[in-house]
């Protein structure tokens, strides 16, 4: 999402300062749904999902606090289709692993400890 942001410095500084707030953010919510919930699989789904959707607002404070709250509709809805994105990949991501788990090499792999 910030690597066609041409304002965030040459050595990304800013781009580095967004990932790990939406890293915090992503080890918070599934830290809470951890503990309230206790379904693996819906706490990174949720995680995964409200940390991809904090990305926008983050890289939007960080550039520039007056233009993201001057912008602040644009923002919203990056950050609405981000929460899909994020929902998206994250279901994406079990459903690979549902078919991969039982494959061979997979299983080789587990069995090697």
């Amino acid at each position: 999402m910030t690597s066609r942001l041409h304002d965030f410095g040459v050595l990304g500084g800013e781009r580095i300062i967004s990932f790990i707030i939406v890293g915090l953010l992503f080890e918070l919510v599934f830290l809470v749904l951890k503990l309230e919930v206790k379904h693996i699989q819906l706490d990174i789904v949720l995680g995964t999902a409200v940390a991809a959707a904090s990305l926008p607002l983050s890289a939007g404070m960080l550039l520039s606090s007056a233009l993201a709250i001057e912008m602040i509709s644009r923002i919203i809805n990056m950050m609405i289709f981000s929460f899909f994105v994020g929902m998206a990949g994250a279901l994406l991501s079990f459903l690979l692993w549902y078919y991969l788990r039982t494959a061979k090499l997979v299983l080789r792999f587990e069995y090697l400890r």
